[in-house]
């Protein structure tokens, strides 16, 4: 899926644009932050989309451009409703393949 990774791009370049706003930070900031980004995705393609909404601005500014090929969404509710869309489309998925196997 090509979703995935245009989302985690996303969220790097904001983690890392947050790091490298803060005074003092340190290699081990961007490392670190990495970490909770890759475990918040694997949480929203498993359909558990909170740890992925926590790493996001909660402003009214914030923006998600795409988001699984969406529209533009602006405004912490209208982008937390989509990351919340998002989720069950990956979570609909991987119930379809489970139920498939079975």
């Amino acid at each position: 899926m090509v979703a995935a990774p245009l989302a985690l791009s996303t969220l790097i370049l904001a983690a890392v644009s947050a790091i490298a706003q803060t005074p003092g930070s340190q290699p081990e900031d961007l490392s670190a932050a990495l970490t909770k980004v890759d475990m918040a995705q694997t949480e929203l393609v498993q359909g558990h989309p909170e740890p992925f909404k926590a790493l996001w601005s909660h402003r009214d500014d914030v923006t998600l451009i795409g988001g699984l090929g969406g529209s533009i969404e602006t405004g912490w509710d209208r982008v937390s409703q989509r990351l919340d869309w998002v989720a069950s489309q990956y979570s609909a998925h991987v119930n379809t393949k489970r139920s498939r196997a079975w």
